[in-house]
């Protein structure tokens, strides 16, 4: 056998040249030829260890997007790594001024908006830390925040099949006094809204389960009416606390059902001026619907369900009212984007405004095209129709703009916005605005 192999001037063994042998039986190429002879066994002794490897790794969890909270995102690490991403700092700076003309007048309006983020994400989780602010200076020379937050969210992942998710956030908010339906009006309130939340999910095969609870406080400033007429809102200050559950059951791999069941408990600070009663009651929700998800290009949502108000005083007259729900998707391409939702809620006495009772009904729609890389054209519309339990007429507002964004490089975006309004509160006469907004965009 070893005169054979060393009668041959060249051997090709797994791709290599082999001109160790030759016909003298020289003892280098011996050598070199056993060395050679053994690198298979080495090469699939290491093939079985990384094999059994890969099999004892845990694999990652995966978390429907869907069953997270809003404004949070589950990590694609796998627990298994023997890595931990970095802290990731995020922030922009948005520069806006608008013009409005309506039934209201004219006037403008110059806005800046920060946003400043911090994500941690770890081996088993990802935690955010978020700012955001809205400032406005009007054509009145008076500063005004829009809006401002800070939240604080998290997910981590019990296992493969359960995740634990966590959120809280701190709200400051203040309409526009110069808005369509504010004209008797001087100084809108400071609106401030507390919330936190937490959550549970768990997947049995194709069965997933979620409960969440949550709790919350508004709490609101005094109105300036005209005439320096100053109004209480104490009876619009309410702490509220609700629990949810929801379970899903995937029919088939793009469609599932659910059923959902939602209880919430309402407390105010001060009876009603209008009525004298305190608002204080429970809400009761249930619904049911299908889910449709068809490889991230058309997504469904469907539901149907009731939803009760049970006040505690006895003296308050439930509300009931037949609720449906629905929202669209469709993303065909990386160009081209559309939605569509319709939704509906039950909504106390309004105390602030007298109203009675209502039945609200929202629908609105988007699109958005990218002409290219660094051209985009998007539009929109809404309508909101407030039926009053009472039998009283119908209230009606509308709102549809069309907006364009310009990229002029990786970190500075240009866009352009128009919006225009209308309001129908009988029997007080319609109210609409225009308004033209130009902004850039610093980020990042």
């Amino acid at each position: 056998m070893l005169r054979l192999l060393t009668s041959a001037s060249t051997v090709k063994f797994q791709g290599r040249s082999l001109s160790a042998f030759s016909r003298s039986g020289s003892a280098k190429g011996l050598l070199a030829a056993m060395a050679l002879l053994l690198m298979p066994a080495a090469t699939a002794s290491d093939n079985i260890s990384a094999s059994a490897a890969e099999k004892n790794r845990p694999p990652a969890v995966i978390i429907a997007k869907d069953r997270l909270f809003a404004g949070t995102s589950a990590t694609e690490q796998n627990p298994g790594e023997n890595i931990i991403a970095p802290f990731k700092l995020d922030w922009s700076l948005g520069l806006r001024g608008s013009y409005k003309n309506g039934s209201g007048g004219t006037g403008y309006e110059a806005v800046i908006v920060p946003d400043i983020s911090l994500t941690y994400s770890g081996l088993r989780g990802q935690y955010i830390l978020g700012s955001q602010a809205s400032l406005a200076y009007n054509q009145d020379q008076t500063i005004r925040i829009k809006a401002g937050q800070l939240t604080a969210s998290g997910q981590y992942r019990l296992d493969r099949e359960s995740q634990l998710s966590a959120r809280v956030s701190a709200r400051i908010s203040q309409d526009d006094p110069d808005a369509p339906g504010m004209e008797n009006i001087i100084k809108t309130p400071l609106v401030l809204d507390l919330e936190g939340q937490a959550g549970i999910v768990r997947q049995f095969s194709r069965l997933g389960l979620e409960l969440k609870g949550s709790i919350s406080r508004r709490v609101m400033s005094q109105t300036i009416l005209a005439g320096n007429v100053v109004q209480d809102n104490s009876s619009l200050n309410t702490t509220r606390l609700g629990v949810s559950m929801r379970a899903s059951y995937n029919l088939t791999p793009i469609i599932s059902a659910f059923m959902q069941g939602d209880m919430a408990q309402n407390w105010f600070d001060a009876a009603s001026p209008v009525s004298g009663f305190y608002q204080n009651g429970l809400d009761l929700k249930g619904a049911i619907g299908l889910v449709g998800n068809w490889r991230g290009i058309f997504g469904a949502q469907i539901s149907a369900g009731y939803g009760l108000r049970r006040f505690d005083d006895p003296g308050v007259l439930q509300l009931a009212s037949v609720l449906y729900g629905l929202d669209l998707s469709w993303s065909p391409n990386q160009t081209l984007s559309a939605g569509a939702r319709f939704s509906s809620t039950i909504n106390p006495e309004n105390t602030k405004a007298g109203a009675p009772a209502f039945v609200s009904y929202t629908a609105n729609g988007n699109i958005g095209f990218a002409l290219s890389s660094t051209f985009a054209l998007r539009a929109s519309a809404a309508g909101n129709w407030l039926v009053p339990t009472n039998g009283a007429e119908t209230s009606v507002s509308y709102s549809a703009g069309a907006g364009a964004n310009y990229k002029i490089n990786r970190q500075t975006d240009l866009n352009l916005d128009y919006l225009y309004t209308k309001i129908i509160q009988p029997p007080v006469a319609a109210k609409d605005q225009q308004a033209i907004t130009l902004g850039v965009n610093f980020s990042r």
